[in-house]
C-alpha cells in the first residue's frame, strides 16, 4: 500500500489529497479481492479433497459388501 499515516509524504493541494484518497481506497479493495481469491482457491481444494475421500469411502464400502479381499 502507499505511505499513509506516517507523515513522510503528505499531500499539499486538493488534487494530491484526492489522488491519495483514491489510491488508498483502490489498495483496500485490491487487498480484499486478493484475500477473497486466495480463500476461494483454498476452499475449492478442500471441496475436491472431500469428494475424493467420499469416493474412496464408497469404493471401500462396496468392496467390503462384495467380500473382495484387499490382497487381490
Amino acid at each position: 500500500m502507499s505511505s499513509v499515516g506516517y507523515g513522510d509524504i503528505s499531500p499539499i493541494n486538493n488534487n494530491e489529497k484526492l489522488l491519495i484518497i483514491f489510491i488508498s481506497f483502490f489498495s483496500c479493495v485490491l487487498f480484499g479481492y486478493i484475500i477473497t481469491s486466495i480463500s476461494t482457491i483454498i476452499n475449492e481444494i478442500s471441496i475436491k479433497n472431500n469428494v475424493v475421500l467420499e469416493n474412496l469411502t464408497n469404493i471401500n464400502r462396496y468392496m467390503s459388501k462384495m467380500l473382495v479381499n484387499k490382497s487381490t
